[in-house]
């Protein structure tokens, strides 16, 4: 049952957490800076453990979740078992400790422990009712059905973002043709903006590209960041992303250069590709370190020597590069807020 009910709370959204110990294992969701953690033990077997053992390895896995940046993690333990009275002792202080007995598939609260966790009581009494169909197995039967080819639906394929590729690839074509017409007439400029009102700029400047060296540079960290990412958030919202951050990166570019009073000419895709790498960061973060095969070390390594590259090049527009990442950011959190208020209600509604 043990591998059952893992794959029970990872459908229900539960990310799997590696640990040393082969009795046990964590799952968790990111919560507001918190992590909302269930302990599965298999206790099927007889394993060595005392009530002090036990309440250290529970303060153990809190620190753990601390030290990877969450406020607090709020834990309910799973005992799985066949005789509860023989487990009693070690647990019975923990007030966040359930038990499930996995002769009779049933849940036992004990008296004075908490009734429920995040609402979670009527998800494991669901699973209790036919934990056969949660098996690696048959999970993998049922995938297997809906995938009996390895050919992507239209809806699964990131298209936006390829359609987004190519276009850049065209208009460079085209520039190669037209000299200087398309950069006189879509280059961005503060400056010009203010003196002509062709604020159209702010939009066509990301679809150009000073030489081939630039162009594919920004397209190849489009594909292998946009690819994932417009799968994983849906078309819409990625494409909103994408438009969003490079405006949003051209917008502070020309704060900047108000400001200061010194202007420049920019074009290039830079401003989204950054917005891209913003929200990546903001989904690594929330999803504790860890998004996909993306890691929180290799992200900021990756942001640190992209922000690294564009100041030790004089013409490169780094603020249109911050004015994008911090987009990326924004956008994604709030993205993200939304997600997780609407799961919450879809939680209300089946309670």
């Amino acid at each position: 049952m043990k591998e059952q009910l893992g794959n029970f709370l990872q459908e229900k959204g539960y990310i799997n957490a590696t640990t040393t110990l082969p009795e046990f294992e964590v799952y968790f969701i990111p919560e507001n800076g918190n992590a909302e953690v269930v302990i599965t033990i298999d206790y099927q077997k007889e394993i060595y453990l005392s009530e002090e053992v036990y309440s250290g390895l529970r303060e153990r896995f809190v620190q753990s979740f601390k030290e990877q940046g969450f406020v607090n993690a709020h834990i309910l333990t799973l005992v799985l078992c066949k005789d509860i009275s023989r487990i009693e002792s070690i647990f019975s202080k923990d007030i966040f400790c359930w038990y499930i007995n996995t002769d009779e598939n049933i849940l036992s609260i004990p008296e004075n422990h908490m009734e429920d966790f995040y609402g979670i009581k009527a998800k494991i009494e669901e699973f209790l009712g036919s934990p056969g169909k949660y098996s690696t197995e048959v999970l993998e039967e049922e995938y297997g059905k809906k995938h009996k080819k390895v050919k992507k639906t239209f809806r699964e394929l990131p298209f936006m973002n390829v359609s987004i590729i190519l276009i850049n690839i065209l208009v460079f074509i085209l520039c190669t043709f037209t000299q200087d017409l398309l950069y006189n007439k879509g280059a961005f400029s503060i400056f010009l903006i203010e003196e002509t009102g062709e604020y159209y700029r702010f939009l066509t400047s990301i679809f150009l590209h000073v030489d081939l060296e630039h162009l594919f540079s920004n397209m190849l960290m489009l594909y292998f960041m946009g690819n994932d990412l417009e799968q994983k958030i849906g078309h819409i919202p990625y494409t909103i992303l994408y438009f969003l951050t490079a405006i949003g990166g051209n917008f502070v570019s020309a704060i900047y250069e108000l400001q200061g009073g010194v202007g420049f000419t920019s074009v290039g895709a830079s401003g989204a590709v950054f917005g891209i790498m913003g929200a990546i960061l903001l989904l690594v973060i929330v999803f504790g370190g860890r998004w996909g095969n993306i890691s929180l070390t290799r992200m900021i390594l990756m942001v640190i020597y992209s922000l690294y590259s564009g100041f030790v090049v004089e013409e490169v527009n780094v603020m249109a590069h911050i004015g994008g990442f911090l987009t990326g950011l924004v956008f994604m959190a709030l993205l993200y807020f939304i997600f997780r208020l609407q799961k919450k209600k879809e939680v209300l509604h089946e309670n």
